[in-house]
C-alpha cells in the first residue's frame, strides 16, 4: 500500500513550482516525449489531443510534428479540414528536408490543393523527396510522368504497387482525396480487386460516405458484382449504413437484385432491423414478397427478429404471411465451399458472421453444430471478433455453445484484451463470468489491465480489478501501468492504482516516473495526488544532471 504524506498545500505548491522549473531547463527532452504522446493519442483516436499537442510541437520547429499536424490538416481529423493549413505546414516540414512531406508538398502543387496549382514546383519538390529514396516521388519522375528518364528510378517505379491497387487501398481506407488523385490520374472508377470487388463496392462495405458519393460521381457502375455475387448495395445493407443505402439508391442501384442467397436488400435490412434502409429501399420499389433459397421473405426475417416496425411496414406495403420455413437452419456448406474455393485465406463463415454482427446466421451455424472455435488467417475465433466490436449478443450466443474464452489471436491478444482495449464493458463482464483469465498475457505482451489502461478505459480498469486483475502483473514491461494512467490524464484510474500495491517510481525507458509526466503535461490534480504519495521528487530532477552532462 502506498504511504500518504501530511505535506500542508503551500508546501505542495512549492514542489509543483520546483517541477515545472525543473523541466523547463530540458526542453528537447519534453518535446521528444509530447511528439510520443501525440503519437499515442493518433493511434487511440483521441485526434483533438493530437492536435493541441502537434501544434505546440510543430510551432517549435518539430518537422515530425510538422508533418503529422499537415496531414491532420488534409484529412480534418482533430482540425478543421484546410488545404491551406495543411501547405503550410508540409512546407515547413519539406524545408527541413522531411521526405514525405517533400513528396505530400508536391502532391498538393500537382493537384493545386491550397496553393496555386504548379507543375514546376511539384517536380521540385518531388526531386527533392526522391534524392532521399522516396519511392513514390521516383516514380513520379518517371517519363511516362513527365520527368527524366533514370533506370534507378525506373526500376523502384515498376516495384511499387499499381494505380489500381492504391485506389483499393484508398476504398478501405475511406481516402477519398487520393481516390480522387488516381481517378483524375486515369485509373479506372471500376477496376476490381482479387476478390473482384470495384473499389465502391469496398468503401460502401467499409462505411465511406463521402468516398462513395465521389465514385458515383464519377459514374462508378452501382451494379457490378464483386466473386461473391455481391453488389455494392448489398454489402451497404449487410453493414447496416442507411446513408449510403440512400446513395446508392439515387444512383440506380438495383433494389431488387438477390445475392447468392437469393437475399435482397430488403430482406437483409429486415434481418437486421435496419428500418432506415428499408424506407429507403420500400420508397424507391423494393419489392416485398420475393423469397429466398429457403422460402424466406423480407417479412420472415422481421418476424423472427422481432422488428415490429418493419412487420408492420411490409404489411402496409403488401406483404404477406406465407408458409414459414421451420428455422433458418438453413445448410451453408455450399457457401463455404464457394469461400474456400474464391480465396485460399477464407475467413470461416461462424468468424465472418459474428465479425459483421449477423446473429441469425450465427445462431443457424450454431444449431448445426459448427466448430464454435474455428479460426480464420488471423487465429481470430468469432468470439475474438464479436469481443472486439464489442456484440453482445453473439458473444452471449457463443459463450452458451461453450466457446474457448481464453485463446490468442496471432498478436497475442484474448477476446477479454479486445474487448477491454475498445472499451466494452458489457462484454468484458461477460466474458468474466464465462471464466475469462482477467490475468491472461502472452510470452511478451500486456495483461487485459494494461492494455485497457493505457487506452484510457477507466470503467474497464474498474471491472477488471473488481475481478482481481493482478496490478503487478505489468511488472515486467517496459512502461508500468501509472505511468500510462498518468499520462492520459486518468485520475479515477491513478487513484485505484496508488490504493494498490502499484510501483510509484519506477521509471520508463526514458528514465521517468509517473510524477515526471504529470509535472510535464501539467497536470496539477495528479501532480498532487502523487507527490501526496510520497512520490520521489529526485526523479524529476535528472533532467538537470543530464543537461549539463
Amino acid at each position: 500500500m502506498v504511504r500518504r504524506s501530511t505535506c500542508s498545500n503551500a508546501v505542495m505548491q512549492i514542489f509543483i513550482t520546483a517541477v515545472m522549473c525543473f523541466l523547463f531547463a530540458c526542453p528537447s527532452l519534453s518535446l521528444a516525449d509530447s511528439y510520443d504522446d501525440a503519437r499515442f493519442a493518433i493511434r487511440n483516436k483521441d485526434y483533438d489531443r493530437a492536435a493541441s499537442l502537434l501544434k505546440a510541437l510543430a510551432s517549435r520547429g518539430h518537422k515530425d510534428a510538422q508533418y503529422q499536424l499537415a496531414a491532420m490538416y488534409r484529412s480534418g481529423r482533430g482540425v478543421p479540414k484546410n488545404h491551406e493549413k495543411a501547405a503550410h505546414w508540409y512546407e515547413k516540414a519539406a524545408q527541413q528536408g522531411h521526405a514525405k512531406a517533400q513528396y505530400n508538398l508536391g502532391i498538393m502543387y500537382e493537384f493545386g490543393w491550397g496553393v496555386e496549382k504548379s507543375r514546376k514546383q511539384a517536380h521540385s519538390w518531388y526531386e527533392k523527396a526522391s534524392k532521399q529514396g522516396h519511392s513514390m516521388a521516383q516514380a513520379k519522375l518517371t517519363p511516362e510522368n513527365g520527368g527524366r528518364k533514370n533506370k534507378a528510378i525506373e526500376k523502384s517505379a515498376n516495384e511499387e504497387i499499381s494505380d489500381e491497387s492504391r485506389l483499393h487501398r484508398a476504398a478501405v481506407k475511406g481516402d477519398a482525396e487520393l481516390a480522387g488523385m488516381l481517378l483524375d490520374k486515369g485509373v479506372s472508377v471500376d477496376a476490381k480487386d482479387k476478390y473482384g470487388a470495384s473499389a465502391l463496392i469496398t468503401a460502401s462495405e467499409q462505411g465511406h460516405a463521402e468516398l462513395v458519393q465521389l465514385l458515383l460521381q464519377r459514374h462508378a457502375d452501382c451494379n457490378l458484382k464483386d466473386s461473391y455475387g455481391d453488389t455494392a448495395l448489398i454489402k451497404a445493407v449487410s453493414s447496416e449504413n442507411a446513408k449510403i443505402v440512400g446513395l446508392l439508391v439515387k444512383a440506380n442501384a438495383n433494389v431488387n437484385y438477390a445475392d447468392a442467397n437469393g437475399n435482397t436488400p430488403l430482406m437483409i435490412a429486415a434481418r437486421s432491423g435496419d428500418l432506415g434502409s428499408v424506407r429507403i429501399l420500400l420508397s424507391n420499389d423494393a419489392r416485398v414478397n420475393p423469397k429466398n433459397r429457403k422460402d424466406w421473405t423480407a417479412l420472415s426475417f422481421a418476424r423472427s427478429g422481432g422488428h415490429k416496425k418493419i412487420e408492420h411496414l411490409l404489411v402496409s406495403r403488401g406483404a404477406v404471411t406465407l408458409k414459414e420455413a421451420k428455422t433458418e437452419t438453413a445448410d451453408l456448406g455450399w457457401r463455404i465451399e464457394q469461400r474456400t474455393t474464391l480465396r485460399d485465406k477464407a475467413m470461416p463463415v461462424l468468424v465472418e458472421a459474428a465479425w459483421r454482427n449477423q446473429k441469425d446466421v450465427v445462431k443457424a451455424l450454431l444449431d448445426q453444430k459448427v466448430d464454435v472455435n474455428v479460426r480464420d488467417s488471423e487465429q481470430h475465433t468469432a468470439l475474438s471478433r464479436a469481443a472486439w466490436r464489442g456484440y453482445e449478443a453473439i458473444v452471449q450466443s457463443l459463450i452458451g455453445a461453450g466457446v474457448k474464452v481464453d485463446t490468442f489471436d496471432n498478436e497475442g491478444r484474448t477476446p477479454l484484451m479486445l474487448a477491454a482495449s475498445s472499451g466494452h464493458e458489457r462484454v468484458v463482464k461477460q466474458l468474466l463470468l464465462a471464466g475469462a483469465n482477467v490475468n491472461m498475457r502472452s510470452e511478451s505482451g500486456p495483461s487485459a489491465l494494461a492494455i485497457a489502461i493505457r487506452q484510457g478505459q477507466s470503467g474497464v480498469v474498474d471491472i477488471l480489478m473488481s475481478y482481481g486483475a493482478d496490478i503487478g502483473n505489468s511488472r515486467s514491461e517496459n512502461e508500468n501501468l501509472l505511468i500510462w494512467a498518468v499520462r492520459n490524464n486518468d485520475v479515477a484510474t491513478v487513484k485505484r492504482l496508488l490504493n494498490g500495491d502499484t510501483c510509484i517510481d519506477c521509471v520508463d525507458t526514458h528514465g521517468r516516473a509517473a510524477l515526471w509526466y504529470a509535472a510535464d503535461q501539467n497536470y496539477v490534480k495528479l501532480l498532487k495526488l502523487l507527490l501526496a504519495s510520497k512520490s520521489d521528487f529526485a526523479l524529476v530532477c535528472r533532467c538537470t544532471s543530464e543537461i549539463r552532462m
